[in-house]
């Protein structure tokens, strides 16, 4: 791991050579994000260069297919790039009149914050125009990268770490609609996680999606979320590829200094010979306070936790963190988990102790954060018609320690939770909590609510940590929301 090493583009076989350089690429450099035009007669890559321990600053270079054969891969000239700021994640799309677009990431002066997307022209003899910001609706203050245009759909994906979703990076959609583009759509899971969720792409026949991932199950070094693996999935009804003629798709979109009004985003359902993906049609929305307020109590999120945390061995009854830290750690686990419960057993019981162990994480740790994110919007709604709001949240903890000790434990637990809804969409909900318009009601349980058979033994951490029974325990649960 501390190793130096360099990024390079690989080959799937039968293609002979593992490792692809384009003609004219720098192998003293970090190359890859590969992106082709449609017809595949150019492609476009990046070459970065090694600031320091964690940073890259790339340019984006681009070679073209002739007389048979590619050419040198050529810098693409200013003002594409600059060389005082990273230009990377280039992909290729067409703007209404059938123009070529190159859309690109770039932490260059004008954005938003962090990585934005930015487009320029490909013109007819083969210069570029002046990049523009895609504007407030698809860039953020935090960071936007990995765009990817399906020509299919007409639809542009990326991933972002501001915009809100489960965690980390999460990959979303959009579309054009008379100019504009319409508000970025959030993939849901199985395609997003509380991990980076990146470099989305369709094959070009639309037989499948693939993703990059750092989610639980990628190969990795040390910790169980360190690394990115490439996952896939198919993404609807597989269709013959046109690439030889652009798909008239996105249109420029209006300047950063003149935003258009927010857009409603489509829930029409695909029609069912149309190719259908991966994005999940929303239900109809609730209409009156008592329709929302009878929705929200339908789907109180269970919230689940590692032994002894937040903040083990301490006497607080508070903690800084909020539940997204303590979730992203328990979830990151599993391996943990699944090794211990299943320790000195064989066969088919020690493949089934694996399996109770990930059911746990899976219908209940992963689902218990993921009702969390849809409890929370549904909250602000409620609040923003004029509600006044009491939720009441109660922390349990497994019967691992003494009672005084588990109370207060319970208490920081249900602290993550508040933390989270303080931190929930940069702030969002704090002048309701301020105002007194949204009262958080705590309580905590500690060791007499758990099961008698649950064991509290320190020595048997098999069945009194690592146990699914006794991490289910381990709990705060939001027990109502009502009206005051």
């Amino acid at each position: 791991k501390n190793a130096k090493y360099l990024v390079r583009i690989y080959n799937q076989p039968p293609t002979p050579n593992a490792i692809y350089m384009p003609e004219g690429a720098n192998a003293a450099l970090n190359v890859g994000n590969i992106a082709y035009s449609p017809n595949a007669t150019k492609l476009y890559y990046t070459q970065c260069e090694q600031k320091d321990k964690v940073s890259t600053r790339c340019d984006i270079y681009v070679s073209k297919y002739e007389n048979y054969k590619w050419s040198t891969a050529q810098i693409l000239p200013a003002p594409v790039n600059n060389h005082s700021f990273t230009n990377t994640h280039p992909c290729i799309a067409y703007d209404a009149q059938g123009n070529e677009l190159l859309i690109f990431s770039s932490d260059r002066s004008g954005g938003y914050g962090g990585m934005d997307l930015w487009f320029c022209r490909v013109e007819k003899d083969g210069t570029y125009s002046d990049p523009q910001n895609m504007g407030a609706k698809i860039n953020t203050r935090g960071n936007e990268v990995t765009p990817f245009f399906d020509f299919n759909k007409k639809k542009l994906y990326y991933s972002s770490d501001w915009l809100y979703g489960f965690g980390g990076y999460d990959i979303f959609e959009t579309r054009e609609q008379n100019g504009y583009w319409l508000e970025p759509v959030n993939l849901l899971q199985p395609v997003n996680t509380a991990q980076n969720d990146l470099y989305y792409s369709v094959a070009p026949d639309n037989s499948k999606a693939y993703i990059t991932s750092n989610r639980v199950g990628s190969y990795f070094i040390e910790a169980a979320t360190c690394c990115n693996d490439i996952y896939a999935y198919g993404s609807g009804k597989k269709i013959e590829p046109k690439l030889d003629t652009p798909a008239v798709a996105i249109k420029d979109t209006t300047p950063v200094t003149q935003l258009p009004p927010v857009a409603q985003v489509e829930t029409t359902p695909a029609k069912p010979d149309e190719p259908v993906g991966p994005v999940p049609v929303p239900p109809a929305p609730a209409t009156t306070t008592t329709d929302k307020l009878k929705k929200i109590n339908q789907t109180l999120p269970v919230l689940y936790f590692d032994n002894d945390e937040p903040d083990a061995r301490t006497l607080s009854d508070t903690t800084k963190l909020d539940y997204k830290q303590t979730y992203e750690a328990y979830a990151s686990k599993i391996f943990e988990y699944e090794r211990e419960f299943s320790k000195g057993m064989k066969g088919n019981a020690k493949a089934e102790a694996k399996n109770t162990v990930d059911s746990l994480f899976t219908n209940k740790v992963d689902k218990g954060f993921y009702d969390l994110i849809a409890f929370s919007s549904q909250l602000l709604d409620l609040l923003k018609s004029g509600n006044k709001i009491e939720v009441t949240i109660k922390g349990y903890c497994s019967p691992l320690n003494y009672s005084a000790y588990n109370m207060k434990l319970g208490y920081r637990r249900v602290a993550s939770l508040e933390n989270y809804l303080y931190h929930y969409q940069a702030g969002i909900l704090l002048p309701y909590i301020s105002s007194g318009q949204l009262v958080l009601k705590r309580i905590s349980f500690g060791k007499e609510t758990a099961p008698k058979d649950i064991s509290d033994n320190l020595n048997d951490t098999r069945n009194s940590v690592y146990n699914p029974r006794a991490a289910l325990e381990r709990r705060v649960e939001v027990l109502s929301v009502e009206l005051k």
